[in-house]
């Protein structure tokens, strides 16, 4: 029969000397990436996990979150904050002669670094599977993902304050099978 399951947490976490990458460039106009124990960082975040077996032959899940990022290096004068938040979630129908019908799909803002900013992106999938034999030895499974937006497009950004790097990218995620 129907059940739900909940699971949230709500976490915070501070920081003084973490490891981080970081970019500069040097005196000679070299840019060099390397790391360093130098990162003061406070990042407060809410996670919440759902699964609803709304019926027994429909089931729901949702894993969601958010947060809020602080990162700060002294020696360098690098100060980067902001919040994010991301969502995956599916629903499964179980149709006559017990073939399954998946749709799943999820996304996530930008995620934020001591001197930037990741892209945002998001996928989706449709399938439709089939088990044979005894104890489904077998399944047949169709799917097709990010049909209706073949390419995506995604902006990574690097900002100090003797440099700036944006990477823009396109990337292919039509996927059939």
């Amino acid at each position: 029969g129907p059940s739900l399951s909940l699971n949230t947490t709500l976490t915070y976490s501070l920081s003084n000397d973490g490891l981080t990458d970081y970019t500069f460039l040097d005196s000679n106009g070299v840019l060099n990436t390397t790391y360093d124990n130098f990162l003061h960082s406070k990042v407060l975040s809410l996670n919440q996990f759902v699964m609803w077996n709304i019926t027994t032959t429909t089931r729901f899940n949702l894993n969601g979150g958010a947060s809020y990022s602080d990162y700060k290096v002294a020696r360098t004068g690098d100060h980067n904050y902001g919040f994010q938040a991301y969502a995956f979630g599916g629903i499964q129908q179980t149709l006559p002669w017990r073939v399954k019908i998946n749709l799943h799909g999820g996304g996530a803002t930008g995620r934020y670094s001591l001197q930037g900013k990741s892209a945002n992106f998001y996928f989706y999938r449709l399938s439709i599977n089939k088990s044979f034999f005894k104890q489904d030895r077998m399944t047949v499974n169709v799917f097709a993902g990010n049909f209706l937006h073949r390419y995506h497009h995604f902006t990574n950004a690097t900002t100090t304050d003797t440099y700036r790097n944006i990477s823009r990218t396109r990337v292919d995620f039509l996927r059939f099978g």
